[in-house]
């Protein structure tokens, strides 16, 4: 899957939002389709979404960092 932001952030947001503390990215969405029996199949899904710095920096001295999903189960629902 993939997805386009629709809003753009400020530059000076972005670490806040990769921190995790105080603003996350979170993706939303529906997906609908069929399943192995051809029954109409619906769910909703959540995620919220960081970066862990690893404590390492790369050859240009940039920090190395993990991306990491959380899943939040109140708007995770499926049929």
């Amino acid at each position: 899957m993939t997805a386009i932001m629709t809003q753009i952030i400020d530059d000076s947001l972005v670490p806040i939002v990769k921190s995790g503390i105080g603003g996350a990215l979170y993706v939303w969405g529906v997906v609908i389709y069929d399943d192995i029996f051809k029954k109409r199949r619906k769910t909703t899904f959540l995620q919220r979404y960081y970066w862990n710095s690893l404590g390492d920096f790369d050859i240009h001295w940039n920090r190395i960092e993990s991306p990491q999903g959380q899943y939040l189960a109140r708007h995770n629902k499926a049929n």
